[in-house]
């Protein structure tokens, strides 16, 4: 059992209108998290990027309307405070190009930061919402991985991010990376609607969940990147893992006795197969080992975050805050960036904040751990706090899982009820 009925935060619920409001709010936040626009003609564009964020802190401000539970005072202005050190860090340290535009980034992470969603329900009708744009991803990402030129074109065309070239680059290779852009990215986020899927099937029960986390789980492969094939592997291994402990005893000898008999009747044919199958695992150690993308491949001489590493050693003591370098990466390696740009005090921030946000929000201490973790490893690759699809839809797969504890916790209350 959770802690959530002790916990749920009952007594701080806002007003019947407002609480009324709170699944098309989480409903909102699902769906401009996914499908905003973020570039015009295949060029990013920053009025749709301050669009996005603008409609994102009104989302998170609604979240907020006449709510007790939300950090103190001096807690709200201790995370809104990074930003005048960060302008310090600009004015002492900094190099010659500003990029003063980031500021609406650290104000969006500091609300984010604020939000208190232990006590956000959802109503019935946003589980067809979220059925609805699982069948539209996984659609999309099986046009991609078969060529699709329409939904290639409308993908480089509306979201390109970043850079105009890397989203034609991922069509090129057919890599399904849906609106994300890069495909570390979309990796990610693939799994998140995997675990949020599965744990679906695993409440309720509806098989339509399970097919679907299996279909994020072969997109998130299909990427071929680093994070796609762990997560993908550690995916798989989480559905095999829930399905062997409920496999009866007495069908395991079946399992062993078929499968033997397939190996046998496999070995007459082996030498094209385990041809494929060496190429397969080549591929995929090459990619996992690779010294041109991966947490090897940013970090190696040659890598994106070399220069930073330099930089650091060199000045150590020399925060950039909001200035920049074309040859200094902010993006990559989380740790890394945020020491750059405002030394122990940026990292203190982003991961204590984002540490002390699951905590008020998740119900469950297991959800807490694992949602952190998840992040936290993640971010030896890519930067992703502050990224915008991560702030609109952090918060909903917050929610969901929530609510599936609430289900799930239901349930056997009602089961001990009935066996008492």
């Amino acid at each position: 059992m959770t802690d959530l009925a002790v916990k749920a935060g009952l007594a701080n619920e806002s007003g019947t209108g407002l609480r009324r409001l709170e699944s098309p709010i989480v409903a909102a936040l699902l769906i401009l998290g996914i499908y905003c626009p973020t570039s015009t003609s295949g060029t990013p564009s920053k009025v749709l990027l301050g669009l996005d964020y603008v409609l994102c802190a009104i989302l998170f401000l609604l979240l907020m309307v006449k709510r007790r539970d939300l950090p103190s005072v001096a807690s709200r202005l201790a995370f809104f405070a990074i930003i005048p050190l960060l302008l310090v860090f600009t004015a002492v340290f900094g190099l010659r190009e500003q990029s003063f535009g980031e500021m609406a980034v650290f104000a969006m992470v500091a609300l984010l930061w604020m939000l208190n969603l232990r006590s956000v329900r959802l109503e019935k009708w946003l589980y067809p919402v979220f059925s609805v744009v699982n069948v539209v991803n996984i659609a999309l990402g099986l046009a991609v991985l078969a060529g699709s030129s329409v939904v290639g074109g409308v993908l480089t065309k509306y979201y390109a991010q970043f850079d105009a070239d890397m989203v034609p680059g991922m069509m090129f290779w057919r890599k399904p990376v849906l609106t994300f852009a890069a495909h570390s990215l979309a990796g990610f986020f693939y799994y998140l609607f995997f675990l949020a899927n599965f744990r679906t099937y695993r409440v309720l029960g509806k098989k339509f969940f399970l097919v679907t986390a299996i279909c994020y789980l072969l997109l998130t492969v299909g990427l071929l990147s680093v994070t796609g094939l762990l997560l993908g592997v550690f995916g798989a291994m989480q559905v095999f893992i829930f399905f062997w402990r409920r496999i009866p005893h007495r069908w395991l000898a079946v399992a062993a006795c078929v499968g033997a008999t397939g190996i046998l009747l496999g070995l007459w044919h082996a030498g094209p197969a385990l041809r494929q199958w060496s190429e397969t695992v080549q591929t995929a150690k090459s990619i996992l080992l690779s010294q041109n993308n991966g947490f090897l491949g940013r970090l190696s001489p040659t890598g994106t975050m070399y220069p930073v590493l330099q930089y650091i050693r060199e000045h150590p003591f020399s925060p950039l805050g909001f200035s920049r370098d074309s040859k200094i990466m902010t993006a990559d390696v989380g740790l890394i960036a945020y020491f750059l740009r405002g030394s122990i005090f940026l990292v203190l921030w982003a991961y204590g904040g984002l540490f002390l946000f699951l905590r008020r929000s998740l119900l469950a201490k297991q959800d807490l751990w694992f949602v952190f973790g998840l992040i936290v490893a993640f971010e030896t690759g890519f930067s992703i706090i502050g990224y915008v699809r991560m702030l609109f839809l952090l918060p909903f797969f917050v929610v969901y899982l929530n609510e599936l504890r609430r289900h799930s916790d239901a349930e056997s209350i009602m089961k001990s009820a009935k066996t008492a």
